[in-house]
Formats: structure tokens, sequence, C-alpha cells
């Protein structure tokens, strides 16, 4: 029986992965720095704090961390502002669960200012009961604290409970903690997965 349902936001709910594949990119060239090739890899699992942190050792920025973080929320502020677009078939899949009245939370990677902007935007603010960051917890999707802390603030079990991902990481750390885990970037019937 399902009891709760946990979405990541980037990629799941939010069509944004271009932005986020480049952002490091984007960051670097505005301060005239050649990015290497793979550094959208290098970054992929990174919170903003931890790229903030790479590229400000790697590339020997001489910026605070903390600046390093506002620059690229700010590069980004507008994106989810005024252009970011819901995932295919997401909103369907918001009103399945609510119909079942299944109790929803957010699990992200990203900044809150940033999604519940896009969200309210987009008016699918209100169908989700919290919203946590892995800044806000001081932790990252290597570790499984945000799914059992959204889990828990929706009054379900991880058995219980469907996360919705579409990386390898966040997946494998879902997974490993007992969560139904839903790879987004594959088909699937949300019906029947719940009956």
């Amino acid at each position: 029986m399902i009891t709760g349902a946990i979405f990541d936001v980037d990629g799941t709910i939010l069509n944004s992965l271009e932005l986020w594949e480049n952002l490091g990119s984007r960051y670097l060239l505005q301060k005239n720095i050649t990015p290497e090739k793979n550094l959208n890899v290098i970054l992929e699992d990174f919170t903003i704090l931890e790229s903030s942190q790479y590229l400000k050792d790697h590339y020997q920025i001489k910026d605070p961390i903390n600046q390093i973080k506002i620059d690229i929320l700010r590069l980004i502020t507008n994106f989810y502002q005024y252009e970011a677009t819901l995932m295919p078939g997401i909103l369907k899949n918001l009103k399945i669960l609510a119909n079942y009245k299944i109790p929803l939370a957010i699990a992200t990677n990203n900044d809150y200012k940033l999604v519940a902007m896009a969200l309210k935007r987009l008016g699918i603010f209100n169908y989700f009961k919290v919203i946590l960051t892995t800044d806000d917890l001081h932790t990252s999707k290597r570790s499984a604290l945000i799914y059992l802390t959204a889990a828990q603030k929706i009054a379900s079990i991880p058995q219980n409970t469907l996360v919705f991902e579409d990386t390898n990481l966040p997946i494998k750390t879902a997974m490993k903690a007992g969560f139904k885990v839903i790879n987004v970037t594959k088909p699937f019937n949300l019906k029947e997965i719940i009956l």
C-alpha cells in the first residue's frame, strides 16, 4: 500500500536539466575562465554548495564560497522565475496521487526559493506538503537522510513510499533505504503501481 510519495525536482518535475548540465560552465565563462570539458559530469551529483567548493578549489577562485553560491543562484533565478517548464506527464501523475489522497513531498539538491518560485508560477506548489533541500539538512543524496526525513514529515514509511528520481546515485540511495523507486526516465504506469 502506498502512503506517500517523494519527488526530485530537476529532470523529474521541472524540465531544467540542460540548465544544470551547463551551469558550472556558465559561471566560469562569466568570469572569463575556460571550463574543463567534462565539468558537467564532475558536478552532476553535487549540491550547489559542493559545486561552489569544487569551482573555488579547482579553478582557484578568490571569492568566498558564499559569494560563489550567490553568483550561481543569480544565474539560475531568472530561469526558474520565468522559463522553467513542467516535465511531460508530471501534472497528470500529480493529479492521480492527489485523487488517491497520497501526501507528497519534495527532496531536492536545489534551492528552496527557486523551487517554490517555479512551482508557484506553474500552479503545482500546493500539491506538496513539504519541500526539503539537501542544503537545509546539511546532506547530499549520497545519504538517505533527505528521503527518510521527507517520509517522516508525510507520515509514511520507506516500504510504502514512492520516490521519483531521474539519476542513478539518488535512485540507488533511496532503494538501499527501502523506498519503492520510480526511475522517471523509463516508462511507468502510476495507477498500476499505486494499486
